[in-house]
């Protein structure tokens, strides 16, 4: 997006000093500036409740000088940045450990997107917590699966829609047979596809099998919007960090969403994080202003509200209607008119 654009889209969050203060502090950590000081207009308590409850501790503690924050706050995040990194070196071990296993019976898997990220465009696996690890593998490999469920006595082993859950190595671990689990946009790409262009990074404990950037990227893009609605900061870090970090192909980004009909929902994203860092992330291609709602800055106020403990029902109903608005398709538009329907018809019965 050019600079005119970005100025259009301040929003009224970040009108408030803490807030403009978050946001400068993750840009400057996204394109590696210097760290910072805390201004005297900053709450420093609502500060330390932000970033522990959004998961950045362990970048504001490398970010700010260390006589700028209060010991107390200061220790709090060094311990829960301690904690991140022990849960990680389980979770490396746990994906580590099931690829294997698929490799070795066959089955194409590749890691997805905070267990890779946290050790491919963070220069600290510390600064990236995980609740859990994601692992796709096809759909047509859900039988074999099964099998190796028995074969290695994965006791904590069950299925939850479109996906296996198990507990390894302490580590909660999801293998999706599909890589978007709502219907309206399960089946809209053969997502299995991707795994044939897969590739390895390099970790402590070996190589990690995990997408292409490209593809990376447009499933951090998809996964954040339409299973999260771009809630919290970490998966737009995310997403910033792996476009800076990577050689992307936009040209073939460009022609995936336009094959699919998910243009409006990327360049959205992408707008969206651009607005969120004060960035300039995506190529003049992209085209993005051309696929963006008619009030964008509106829009975003409404999508970065829950993160700032600010949502309200015109909130919600605003990035419901923008649920519409990037739905290209027909299909996948009637399917969200549906599924709104139906919510509307059961508040109806609660009342």
């Amino acid at each position: 997006m050019n600079t005119e654009c970005q100025l259009m889209f301040k929003g009224n969050f970040f009108r408030n000093p803490n807030q403009t203060y978050i946001r400068r502090v993750l840009r400057n950590f996204i394109i590696k500036g210097k760290t910072e000081n805390v201004p005297e207009v900053v709450d420093l308590l609502g500060l330390n409740k932000t970033v522990m409850r959004q998961g950045l501790f362990a970048i504001f503690s490398k970010m700010l000088s260390a006589d700028s924050i209060p010991l107390d706050i200061s220790k709090r995040w060094q311990h829960a940045s301690i904690l991140v990194l022990m849960k990680n070196n389980y979770a490396l071990q746990a994906a580590m450990e099931l690829l294997s296993v698929c490799k070795q019976n066959n089955i194409p898997a590749v890691a997805l997107r905070g267990i890779v990220l946290a050790h491919s465009v963070y220069c600290d696996p510390m600064l990236r917590p995980m609740t859990d690890i994601d692992i796709l593998i096809p759909n047509s490999a859900s039988g074999e699966l099964l099998k190796l469920r028995e074969k290695y006595s994965w006791s904590s082993f069950k299925r939850l829609r479109s996906q296996y859950v198990l507990n390894l190595n302490r580590t909660k671990v999801e293998i999706h047979l599909s890589f978007l689990t709502p219907k309206r946009y399960k089946n809209i790409a053969d997502f299995t596809l991707w795994l044939d262009n897969r590739r390895a990074i390099s970790t402590p404990k070996g190589f990690l099998d995990c997408l292409s950037p490209e593809h990376e990227l447009l499933g951090l893009v998809f996964h954040w919007y339409i299973h999260h609605e771009l809630e919290g900061y970490l998966k737009g870090i995310d997403i910033a960090l792996l476009i800076l970090n990577n050689e992307v192909n936009w040209d073939y980004v460009i022609w995936w969403c336009k094959r699919y009909a998910l243009t409006r929902m990327f360049c959205f994203t992408m707008a969206y994080v651009n607005f969120l860092f004060g960035l300039n992330l995506s190529p003049k291609t992209l085209n993005i202003e051309k696929s963006l709602p008619l009030n964008p800055g509106v829009m975003f106020d409404a999508f970065i509200a829950p993160s700032v403990d600010q949502d309200h029902l015109k909130y919600a109903m605003r990035r419901k209607m923008n649920q519409l608005f990037v739905a290209e398709s027909f299909s996948v538009k009637l399917k969200q008119a549906v599924r709104y329907m139906d919510l509307y018809e059961l508040m109806k019965k609660r009342v």
